[in-house]
């Protein structure tokens, strides 16, 4: 059996809105050791669950992106 993860961002109150954390996820996110630990996980992603809004938003980015590692992962994960 394959397992599931899922990466979420959620504050403490269950109130899922990235505008509103943003900066402080990018500088905990934005640090060689964090980075290099997400990527890792990245590769061993077989499939990718977006939601729509997240889909949407993402739609116009990724076909023209070359931010790597992830751009050459998003562009051969199944659709």
């Amino acid at each position: 059996m394959r397992s599931v993860v899922a990466h979420l961002i959620m504050t403490v109150d269950g109130v899922v809105n990235f505008d509103v954390v943003a900066g402080a996820i990018a500088r905990l996110r934005d640090t060689e050791e964090v980075l290099a630990d997400f990527f890792a996980r990245v590769v061993e992603e077989d499939d990718m669950l977006l939601g729509r809004i997240t889909y949407q938003e993402w739609a116009d980015y990724w076909p023209a992106s070359t931010g790597e590692p992830f751009a050459s992962h998003i562009y051969n994960v199944p659709t």
